[in-house]
């Protein structure tokens, strides 16, 4: 074993600095820092380090001078784009997808199955999952509400905000994605939650390595980073078991079952081949659990730093679901949960590279800069989020900004404009967008239907966790979660 780590850590090493040197900027493009092949590496070390902070510099720094800049990470040189024409222009172009960065990102051929070389395979079961929204609901909520007694059981009420959120995303998300019978097993759960961020891990080692190489070095990761392969194969078998409930059955498919994996195996999706749909579900999993999971998480932190928001908007839902009974219609009736939600996500950091993208051809921006075929492009969101030229008192944390008024009280979460771009804009709109809405809404109003809520701390003020570029909320927040005796 000493040997084999031993021979994967020189590989990286060998194969990254490789990648490191041959890095170079675009031309006709300012960079931050200086674009020698190693002192460059300097300035890479030095984003890493302290990526937020580097961002801002440069921002203020280009700002008025430059739309896009570049700055240099490790194996590539990242085109930035602040200025919002620019913006527009990439979020409007049919050449900046959102789907070929995920597949680059995680290496989805290697990580997941040989077979998947894009990721856009996910629409027709995210339109099965939308069209069964509201008649999954109750089962949606039963396994929240299994979720979050879960996380209460060991009788202290102390509960970790991520690691409650992370459970109740999952056994939601995946009520709609495999259906109550995978959702609700531990096993699988615990198998897909271990493997999920080892396809972020492998993919982004996968990353750096020349194309003609990756096959190679990807046999030595998946000895120590085996990825969703348990999961897998759990699948794998749930669908062999549908198809024999399907050739045994006299009748029509039964009505219930109509997840996005009873939909595939019911209209034969991949019929002969259980091994890729598995690993379309792995795939859809792979989209929808982290991102919610992070939007669940920092929504109920701000919450819990809010004692007041807190307070109001437990109101409006107990006066809602004056029978504790959550439905479609009552969900669409809290304009304070939906305003607090959207502010939330405004003032969120997933890092400093919200938005990313891959020009599948040559592109030239309106201040005539040419971005040529394959290059990334990032999108800071948070330098349009907190600008004064789109909001009153930017940084501020205001839970009724987007109350519209007091005739409609609405918020409508899913929309997006050019000053609000945490589902993206233009071409590139989250398609699951409604989908990670209700699931969170969800968790939050059984929550607060069940639950008396407070930080354990009442002196502890969370802060976002930085990893290199990447930002995640809290993972040491904790709450106390005291379980209402009378509903109201």
């Amino acid at each position: 074993m000493g040997a084999y780590i031993g021979l994967l850590a020189f590989t990286c090493v060998a194969v990254y600095l490789c990648r490191i040197c041959a890095a170079k900027p675009l031309p006709g493009l300012p960079i931050v820092g200086t674009k020698d092949p190693l002192l460059s590496i300097l300035s890479c070390i030095t984003f890493l380090a302290r990526a937020p902070r580097t961002l801002q510099e440069s921002y203020n720094h280009f700002r008025g001078l430059h739309d896009v800049f570049q700055l240099r990470l490790i194996g590539e040189w990242r085109i930035v784009a602040i200025g919002q024409e620019s913006i527009m222009a990439i979020l409007g172009s049919k050449f900046f997808p959102f789907l070929p960065f995920v597949a680059e990102l995680c290496q989805i051929g290697f990580t997941i199955h040989p077979s998947l070389h894009s990721a856009d395979m996910h629409r027709p079961y995210i339109r099965q999952m939308m069209s069964e929204l509201d008649n999954h609901l109750p089962q949606v909520i039963s396994e929240i509400e299994v979720s979050l007694q879960s996380a209460c059981r060991d009788g202290s009420g102390r509960v970790n905000v991520t690691e409650a959120m992370s459970q109740a995303v999952f056994r939601a998300v995946n009520t709609l994605i495999v259906g109550q019978n995978l959702a609700g097993d531990p096993n699988y759960r615990k198998k897909m939650l271990r493997g999920l961020p080892k396809v972020f891990i492998t993919g982004s080692l996968l990353k750096g390595v020349p194309q003609r190489f990756r096959h190679i070095v990807h046999k030595l990761f998946s000895q120590g980073l085996p990825a969703c392969s348990g999961a897998q194969a759990m699948i794998v078998d749930e669908i062999r078991s549908r198809k024999a409930t399907v050739k045994n059955s006299d009748g029509p498919w039964d009505s219930h079952l109509s997840d996005a994996l009873s939909w595939a195996v019911r209209e034969g999706v991949l019929a002969d081949d259980e091994e890729v749909l598995a690993a379309h579900m792995v795939l859809l999993n792979l989209a929808g659990v982290f991102t919610t999971t992070m939007a669940a998480t920092q929504t109920v932190i701000d919450l819990l730093t809010r004692p007041q928001c807190l307070e109001n908007i437990q109101s409006e839902v107990r006066t809602v679901m004056k029978d504790g009974l959550v439905t479609a219609e009552t969900l669409n009736e809290l304009p304070l949960l939906d305003s607090f939600m959207k502010e939330s996500w405004r003032l969120m950091d997933f890092g400093t590279f919200h938005i990313t993208r891959i020009a599948k051809a040559d592109t030239t921006l309106p201040n005539g800069i040419t971005v040529p075929k394959g290059s990334t492009v990032s999108i800071p969101t948070k330098f349009i989020h907190q600008s004064s030229k789109f909001y009153q008192d930017p940084t501020t944390f205001d839970a009724t900004r987007f109350v519209q008024n007091s005739h409609t009280k609405t918020c409508y979460l899913a929309s997006v404009s050019p000053e609000y771009l945490f589902f993206g804009y233009g071409r590139v709109v989250c398609p699951g967008r409604h989908i990670a809405i209700r699931i969170i809404k969800s968790i939050i109003v059984q929550m607060l239907l069940d639950y008396d809520i407070a930080l354990c701390d009442a002196t502890y003020d969370p802060a976002p966790r930085w990893y290199g570029y990447f930002c995640v909320p809290d993972t040491c927040a904790m709450a106390s979660f005291k379980e209402r005796r009378t509903m109201i």
